[in-house]
């Protein structure tokens, strides 16, 4: 799998953020970052991002459906334990991940990161100067 794209990381000691292109992959991605954390026993929460189950009435069962990247657009999800606590925030074209950790948690993060992301420049935003009218 090609490396996801990073625009940006920030860190102040227990808090970082992280700032991703949103792209086809970026579910996936989320979905093993997510599974580091060993989250809860038993729970997959981060399966979520990738599909659900449903029932159908038809055939009287469950079936599971799987996500599209469209249907996360202006959302927020938790993930919080005693030893973490992570959102992450679907933007239009972006993806980003706000945690406050504990330094072993940071760093096999940071580690993931490093292995399936790009850093690349941003391109800089004009400021313009408003003017009274």
């Amino acid at each position: 799998m090609k490396k996801g794209i990073i625009y940006g990381i920030g860190n102040n000691g227990k808090y970082s953020h992280f700032e991703f292109k949103k792209e086809k992959s970026i579910l996936l991605r989320l979905v093993k970052l997510i599974s580091l954390l060993d989250y809860v026993e038993g729970c997959n929460a981060g399966e979520y991002f990738v599909e659900y189950e449903e029932y159908d009435e038809k055939f009287q069962r469950d079936k599971r459906i799987k996500r599209k990247l469209s249907e996360f657009v202006d959302r927020r999800y938790n993930f919080s334990d005693k030893n973490f606590d992570i959102d992450i925030v679907f933007g239009k074209n972006r993806v980003f991940l706000i945690m406050c950790v504990d330094k072993e948690i940071s760093k096999s993060v940071r580690k993931f990161i490093g292995e399936n992301f790009e850093i690349i420049k941003a391109k800089k935003i004009k400021q313009g100067v408003m003017k009274k009218k």
